[in-house]
């Protein structure tokens, strides 16, 4: 199976003062720093803005990618 090519970012700015809100499988909210926020770019040339948090493993990645996401929101 060919995995979905990664989106191009267009344009970055620190997003300070804000979170992503994640939903867990126990029905509690998490969240997270938004570190940036990104404009993207898909294949198709579909631009979109996306913020990219840092998760306690460290790892930074578009917070709407993922299914339990469910707002940013100001901290």
């Amino acid at each position: 199976m060919k995995e979905k090519p990664l989106p191009r970012i267009i344009a970055i700015t620190q997003a300070t003062g804000w979170v992503s809100i994640f939903k867990e499988d126990d029905g509690s909210l998490t969240r997270y720093p938004v570190a940036v926020w990104a404009i993207v770019e898909d294949e198709l040339g579909d631009t979109r803005v996306v913020g990219l948090s840092q998760s306690m493993e460290r790892f930074i990645y578009e917070d709407d990618s993922s299914s339990n996401f469910l707002r940013w929101e100001p901290a």
